[in-house]
């Protein structure tokens, strides 16, 4: 249990095998609402059978291309100018029907630079998968495939780094917010699915608020993403997305909302209760797919072709993703982790992003996921139910 006495003389306590939460007058209290509450675990041996029996995959972050009219600071995909196929797309589409993919996330380089792009959403659209989305930059997207999308439900994630064009400017290039805003505007018209997501650095959080106030002024739905595998000065620091978290909480948002809006903590679901998280799902739940069929765990992985688990066209790739997800549970849920051995939230954050501590590791910095993390469950038992 982890316990938080709160300003107004009120304890939260978090349970954190199945990280359900309460709030009371004292442990006691927290204690005895804890008890009320249904499990949908009872232990990690229940835990470990159950996602052993899961025969589907999650979501296949589809990479299309690696062309992008972008040189953004941060950005991790490779440059290479590839393009996947419309004959491997179809023989890729048939590959995910058979590992039961749900979810489907086109991303780059830019998919809307590539000549097909609307031949393969209609392959994939017709496979039935729960959902099909797009992260874009969002400046060159033509107007058929405007009708395409709000034809089909399809969702787009735009990227944009600031709430005009100096901010944005900054790590986007000049002269792409208007481009960016003309399309949002278009999507507006025709009442497509998006949102727009930024990507906080220590060079743009300044601007968080500025950023929040320009989109929900607008009613647009926006959230961030925090910045991975770069250099530690790069990096925001706690204390600037704990001054953003509590702006967010004064607009009102719930606790669990502020983090539906800063990913800072994607893994750790602090809305949802009843389950342990072992690990960050990638090569479990979550897989990557390259231009070239290339099967990756993670899109932060890209770099390194030590990571590539199979071809998806080889004849046994299906067995090889099975195999490798198999080995992960086995050996890299959060309990497999000397690091995260005696954590106390090590059953909320899984022992976080596995792509970004092994570039933490490996480049010596100094920067600690274990900090961010255990400050946002601080944060999020101070502050929930409010």
């Amino acid at each position: 249990m982890i316990f938080v006495t709160r300003k107004d003389g009120s304890v939260a306590g978090m349970d954190v095998f199945n990280r359900r939460y309460s709030v009371g007058f004292s442990k006691s209290d927290v204690k005895t609402n804890l008890k009320e509450q249904g499990v949908m675990f009872k232990s990690y041996r229940e835990y470990l059978e159950y996602i052993k029996s899961i025969d589907y995959i999650q979501t296949i972050y589809y990479n299309l291309t690696h062309v992008c009219g972008l040189s953004c600071p941060y950005c991790y995909a490779p440059k290479d100018g590839k393009f996947v196929t419309l004959s491997m797309n179809r023989q890729i589409t048939d590959r995910l029907v058979e590992l039961s993919v749900r979810n489907i996330v086109l991303v780059g380089g830019e998919p809307f630079n590539h000549p097909d792009l609307r031949k393969i959403i209609q392959r994939l659209h017709s496979v039935g998968l729960q959902s099909i989305s797009i992260l874009t930059n969002g400046i060159a997207i033509s107007d058929d495939l405007l009708c395409l999308i709000d034809e089909l439900d399809i969702e787009i994630q735009i990227s944009l780094d600031g709430y005009n064009e100096e901010t944005n400017a900054q790590t986007r290039g000049e002269g792409n917010f208007a481009r960016v805003m003309n399309t949002i505007s278009r999507l507006e018209a025709i009442g497509a699915e998006f949102s727009v997501m930024n990507t906080l650095t220590a060079n743009n959080i300044a601007h968080a608020k500025c950023f929040v106030d320009f989109f929900n002024s607008r009613e647009i739905n926006f959230g961030f993403f925090v910045v991975k595998k770069v250099k530690d000065e790069l990096r925001p620091k706690i204390e600037h997305l704990l001054a953003l978290y509590h702006y967010l909480l004064s607009l009102g948002y719930s606790a669990a909302n502020v983090f539906d809006c800063v990913k800072s903590s994607e893994q750790m679901k602090l809305q949802e209760t009843g389950f342990p998280i072992t690990h960050c799902g990638a090569g479990i739940t979550d897989f990557v797919l390259t231009p070239n069929a290339d099967v990756y765990p993670c899109l932060k992985m890209l770099d390194d072709d030590k990571q590539v688990i199979c071809n998806l066209l080889d004849n046994d790739s299906i067995d090889r993703i099975k195999r490798n997800r198999d080995k992960a549970i086995c050996s890299d849920l959060v309990d497999n982790l000397p690091r995260c051995a005696k954590c106390k939230i090590r059953y909320i954050c899984g022992g976080s992003c596995r792509a970004d501590q092994s570039f933490i590791s490996n480049n010596h910095h100094s920067y600690s996921q274990c900090q961010l993390q255990k400050a946002n469950i601080k944060f999020f038992l101070e502050n929930t139910g409010k």
